[in-house]
């Protein structure tokens, strides 16, 4: 049983956008060819009015004029027909990701659920062609000979994908169709720019990934305690829009392992801040920070906001709260004002005399004009900041946590102090030798890893005597 004589329908489709992401974009313009029992029953094609502004370059790109967008259908008009089209039958499209992704945002709109099994054409060139590099459509039909009459057009491209389906079932024996049929049904979706075999070699251990664009561009770092597993997922079938542009960048992915979840935790947090990859924003390292000091004035409790470089922060019980930014600060201390009822004047975010002004609306019991227990507001105050005060380094010397690898030889030790990372070495029966370096500073996403992972892993930590000590 060949591709085009399968007895399960194939739909094989191809979209044209308006842009990369499916949530803000629409689709421009659609074709589907079905397939029944190795012949094409039905052929659709129509420019679609996208309901959103087209840019220039997208309709010098695919060619599509204005005026042909204002007198196309919305995709509501067509849905009907598209969800005929594709009733019962297995998606064909070339990076199917990609074009299943935005149909099935098309439908979401709708209120429709949408979901096909899918056979990406990509995947398919792979499996077949395993000697080539490269498997996009243009590449395709450079190398055998493909006639288009119109690239990147819907119609076009769905009939290349036709004339790509007929080449395979003519070259190859209907066994190797089908093992490969099967394969690329089962297998996972990987970006059309990456190396034949990269996903497969993968380690299956704790470490961090880095996905690499052109000319060597680090793009994104991410952390696993099995890194194969943890990229495949990147390439899911439910991609956002951000996932959907990491994939369609990514060239290449290193891993690095390590011992164990720690070890991959600190240094993804250490690699993110020396690194500054395009796609890791919310990680990097901020030179300052907003940091929230509690004080005690006429028996109240204050929290006062300052501005730190992190170089300047130490481990305090006095730091009720760091934050990135003075409106991330702000934010977070309204909220909490609300929710236990704190006074936005004794928090820094209101100032003058008197009453505040949420105790007029009575939402504060009058801390601010003396009218509620010390003793009282104290408490909710500190039940409030509770979670994010800085811990006292619970320990009266530098400790030694050591991972091991698994059931194999050696490992990774970390000696800690004052929650300041001070040393890191990777060990083994041949010796051992640095893995990664710090410069001693109390850095708060490392403060972060540390106190939740001492706080589960007690039994891990070894107290030292001084801060030389070693395996």
């Amino acid at each position: 049983m060949k591709l085009f004589s399968a007895e399960k329908p194939l739909a094989i489709v191809d979209v044209e956008t308006t842009g990369a992401s499916p949530q803000r974009d629409r689709v421009l313009e659609i074709a589907i060819i079905r397939v029944e029992q190795g012949k094409v029953v039905e052929t659709f094609e129509t420019i679609l009015d996208p309901e959103c502004t087209v840019q220039p370059f997208i309709l010098q790109f695919t060619g599509i004029q204005e005026r042909e967008i204002k007198k196309g259908p919305t995709f509501s008009d067509i849905s009907k027909k598209v969800e005929e089209l594709l009733k019962d039958a297995i998606f064909v499209a070339h990076n199917a990701r990609f074009d299943h992704t935005f149909i099935k945002a098309e439908f979401a709109r709708l209120g429709i659920p949408f979901s096909k099994k899918r056979l990406c054409t990509v995947e398919l060139s792979r499996s077949l062609y395993p000697e080539y590099r490269k498997h996009d459509l243009s590449t395709l039909i450079d190398r055998f000979d493909f006639i288009c009459k119109q690239r990147h057009r819907a119609l076009g491209d769905a009939e290349v994908l036709a004339d790509f389906l007929t080449h395979c079932e003519n070259c190859f024996p209907e066994e190797k169709i089908q093992a490969s049929l099967k394969h690329v049904l089962k297998r996972v979706r990987v970006p059309s720019g990456l190396p034949t075999g990269i996903i497969e070699s993968l380690p299956e251990s704790p470490g961090i990934y880095i996905f690499y664009g052109e000319d060597g561009e680090m793009l994104y770092i991410g952390k696993s305690i099995n890194i194969r597993k943890r990229v495949i997922s990147h390439f899911g079938n439910d991609a956002s829009s951000r996932q959907l542009r990491l994939a369609h960048e990514v060239k290449d992915i290193e891993a690095r392992t390590t011992a164990g979840e720690l070890g991959a935790l600190l240094l993804e947090s250490y690699l993110i801040k020396k690194e500054q990859p395009l796609y890791n924003r919310m990680s990097r390292r901020s030179r300052k920070l907003v940091v929230v000091k509690e004080e005690i004035k006429e028996g109240y409790k204050h929290a006062v906001l300052e501005t730190y470089t992190t170089e300047d922060i130490s481990a305090s019980p006095e730091i009720i709260g760091i934050f990135k930014s003075l409106s991330q600060a702000k934010k977070a201390l309204d909220a909490l004002s609300i929710e236990y009822k704190l006074c936005p004047r004794l928090l820094g975010l209101e100032q003058g005399k008197g009453p505040c002004f949420y105790s007029q609306l009575g939402r504060c019991d009058g801390a601010c004009k003396g009218a509620e227990s010390e003793i009282i507001y104290n408490a909710r105050f500190n039940e409030a900041f509770r979670k994010r005060r800085v811990k006292v380094w619970p320990f009266s010397g530098p400790i030694l946590i050591n991972e091991k690898n698994g059931d194999r030889e050696g490992g990774q030790a970390f000696v800690i102090h004052e929650w300041r990372l001070v040393n890191s070495y990777t060990y083994d029966e041949a010796g051992q030798s640095p893995f990664l370096t710090d410069d001693f500073v109390f850095d708060f996403d490392s403060y972060k890893i540390l106190a939740q992972y001492i706080s589960r892993n007690k039994k891990q930590v070894k107290l030292l005597t001084n801060l030389n000590t070693v395996i």
